[in-house]
């Protein structure tokens, strides 16, 4: 695609979307209408409106930089509001085309950054010391002292995001995680979070 079919294609796009009701029903339900804690993926090939979807569960759930450019302004808008379904928060979108988002560190500060619109949460712990980790590798400290800050960054962040969960759920929305590669992503798998499985999708 060139950059005037790039152009066309945008200035087609529509805010509305249609033909896509069955599947946004799924993930709303999955959301407000379950006591556990899911990971839903969309898989599909390129080109068949994956990232188009997720914007638009941004946009539903109330993410606040998505409605500050798009808000509810008429009464079919607001039959679309998931925020009066329950309590729940929806992340920016986490785009893993970015290889640097594939290392504990930079994933944790991308999860903080990508719930910052929402003043209900809170990362300050984190905030805290994932600058002064920050700090110790710009002076290349010794390793102790680094590997020390990475501890501590990653408990105060597991422990600001359990403190924010306490009171919402917390949705975090992943773009392109078909670009997860095992050698980057074992402490993925380390934390539970994913399997070998999900990284052999096509």
């Amino acid at each position: 695609m060139n950059k005037d079919d790039k152009f066309l294609a945008a200035s087609l796009r529509t805010d509305r979307m249609v033909n896509r009701t069955a599947q946004m029903d799924r993930i709303r339900d999955a959301i407000y209408n379950s006591d556990q804690s899911k990971v839903i993926l969309l898989e599909g090939h390129g080109g068949y409106g994956k990232s188009r979807l997720l914007e638009e569960v941004l946009w539903r759930g109330g993410n606040p930089r998505i409605r500050a450019k798009r808000p509810f302004e008429d009464a079919t808008g607001r039959d679309l509001d998931w925020t009066t379904c329950g309590n729940a928060v929806v992340s920016d979108l986490i785009d893993m085309r970015n290889l640097t988002l594939h290392t504990q560190n930079n994933f944790m500060r991308a999860v903080a950054d990508a719930l910052s619109g929402y003043t209900s949460i809170y990362f300050a712990r984190f905030d805290n010391n994932f600058n002064r980790l920050q700090r110790l590798t710009d002076q290349h400290s010794d390793y102790e002292a680094i590997s020390d800050a990475i501890k501590k960054a990653k408990q105060a962040f597991l422990n600001d995001y359990a403190s924010a969960a306490k009171h919402q759920r917390i949705v975090l929305v992943l773009d392109t995680v078909e670009d997860l590669a095992k050698a980057s992503s074992e402490w993925l798998m380390d934390e539970g979070l994913i399997s070998s499985e999900d990284l052999s999708l096509s």
